[in-house]
């Protein structure tokens, strides 16, 4: 829903998602939306921790494209031919440049804005750039037509999106292609388009490098479509995204963990940041404070921090979390729950087993290294959750510790993944009447229909993310999502549960690599979705 307000400026809203079935492209660069005769190319600058887009009329569109959902990295269908490489800042269209294209541009972070394109004409290309001016910087798009086609580059200036324009075209479509498609045969074990559409949505989506900065950035979505899209979020990445991109680019991986423990860890368990790491949106969040741990698990992995180094910084985290501790216990307190929202009572419970989780994987890790500090702290906290969190024989979603709880259960931070996270047994009597009351009329967040789900306070139909949690934890069959349309076969957040179709959150990586990791993962994949499905 968009509400007009002075300043032509455009607030974009977790309401119903009004537009679906865009079809999509992208690399770590730049990201692709296509509709009709439309198509708009984005991309972060991290100096103004925001996304600009260009959006173009009448140059290349849908009609182009056979498949819906994600136009993988090498496209031709006998009319088009498509080439976007992982790591370039443009690509290859075999179209040619119109005359006169209609261009516009607008910024975004969590609302759009409107920015005026001027167009810059040179004699190296004999095409003009586009390119409009944001801050300190100009953001730009340039063309070089050749191998009958058109390559397109971004830059964060008109000269350098031409200069890249013209690189691509030296290096010719030959060597772009191959990197293409060697990229894509990472992907040779998923056989159907849900899973190689949502993988690559998620792992292009869900980062960037940045053309105006030497650095990349992790951000909610680099779609524009995505409601808010241009902030960073340590849960959506670390605990949602981050296994997926290890799993098919482990070197990417390496490059994002290195750049959250440096860029993103000073301003660790805010609600919400800017792409640069700065505070946007106050508010603390236990869960994504935790996430840290494992973010420092997987530093020592990959080389990037020794275990000394990650000793001391998860004993900083340790520090702040004397601020938000039980005065009697282990347990500890968050202002705001998994899905953003306030919370009902202080101690959630699934946020302090993610905290036992994470402190107790890092201290495994560093065991060798440094004192059972960790590990007795870990200890405590499961203990301190048995004793105080499981109330008439389950396990409560909240607590004020004095006698007043809630059950509930939020998708995003489910009760659901207490046997994943290896915090109980799936025969746990405390967790399986858990899952009983989740699952019922008890929960007053279920919703039945033909695509039953939970829902919670923050959007009340399905979520992606509840249906995830089941097929990891081993409580749903894997096949059951290849059912859902979604958004053309595109995760979002939550859906219909009476059609299956969108209704908020499209072109969410979260939700994408949380599914597909789902399925990845499971112990019943061998009945999940079978070939041939989508």
């Amino acid at each position: 829903m968009k509400y007009e307000l002075p300043g032509r400026m455009i607030i974009t809203s977790p309401s119903k998602s009004m537009e679906f079935n865009f079809k999509l492209s992208g690399n770590y660069y730049i990201s692709i939306i296509l509709k009709g005769n439309v198509v708009e190319l984005c991309f972060p600058l991290c100096s103004q921790s925001r996304l600009v887009c260009f959006r173009i009329r009448n140059f290349i569109g849908e009609p182009d494209f056979s498949d819906d959902g994600f136009i993988k990295n090498y496209y031709n269908d006998g009319k088009t031919e498509f080439i976007i490489p992982p790591e370039r800042s443009g690509f290859y269209i075999s179209r040619k440049v119109p005359d006169r294209m209609k261009v516009e541009a607008y910024s975004k972070l969590f609302w759009e804005i409107e920015e005026d394109v001027r167009t810059m004409m040179n004699g190296w290309s004999g095409k003009s750039s586009y390119y409009c001016r944001i801050g300190n910087t100009m953001p730009s798009i340039g063309f070089h037509e050749g191998e009958n086609g058109t390559f397109v580059a971004i830059g964060d200036t008109p000269d350098r999106a031409i200069l890249n324009a013209i690189h691509l075209a030296r290096t010719g479509k030959d060597l772009l292609r191959k990197e293409a498609v060697d990229f894509l045969s990472r992907f040779s074990s998923l056989d159907t388009k849900l899973m190689i559409d949502n993988s690559l949505l998620a792992i292009f989506f869900s980062n960037s490098a940045c053309i105006d900065e030497e650095r990349n950035c992790i951000l909610a979505s680099k779609s524009p479509k995505y409601y808010v899209s241009g902030g960073f979020w340590a849960r959506d990445f670390i605990f949602w995204t981050l296994p997926l991109i290890e799993r098919f680019d482990p070197s990417r991986a390496k490059k994002l963990i290195g750049e959250l423990l440096e860029s993103y860890w000073k301003n660790k368990g805010i609600h919400a940041l800017y792409i640069d790491g700065r505070i946007l949106y106050e508010g603390f969040e236990l869960d994504q404070l935790a996430y840290y741990f494992i973010a420092l698990e997987k530093g020592i992995t990959y080389g990037l921090i020794t275990p000394l180094e990650a000793r001391s910084m998860g004993k900083e985290i340790l520090d702040i979390l004397e601020g938000y501790r039980s005065d009697r216990y282990h347990l500890y307190r968050t202002e705001l729950d998994s899905s953003d929202d306030p919370v009902e009572y202080p101690y959630v419970t699934f946020d302090n087993v993610v905290l036992w989780y994470g402190i107790k994987t890092l201290g495994i890790k560093i065991s060798e290294f440094s004192d059972d500090e960790f590990l007795k702290t870990a200890t405590a906290i499961k203990r301190d959750i048995m004793h105080n969190m499981v109330k008439d024989g389950e396990f409560c979603y909240s607590t004020d510790l004095d006698g007043n709880y809630e059950f509930y259960d939020n998708p995003t931070g489910s009760l659901v993944l207490l046997p994943y996270l290896k915090f109980v047994e799936k025969r746990d009597d405390a967790f399986i009447k858990t899952l009983r009351r989740i699952r019922s009329k008890e929960n007053r967040y279920w919703i039945d229909g033909e695509y039953p789900g939970a829902g919670n306070r923050h959007v009340n139909h399905p979520w992606i993310h509840y249906y995830a949690s089941e097929i990891i934890a081993g409580f749903r069959d894997p096949s059951f999502v290849s059912h859902i349309e979604m958004d053309s076969g595109l995760a979002c957040e939550t859906i219909d549960e009476k059609t299956g179709l969108c209704l908020t959150g499209i072109h969410f990586p979260g939700a994408s690599a949380f599914m597909v990791s789902s399925i990845l993962n499971s112990k019943s994949q061998k009945h999940g979705v079978r070939k041939g499905q989508r």
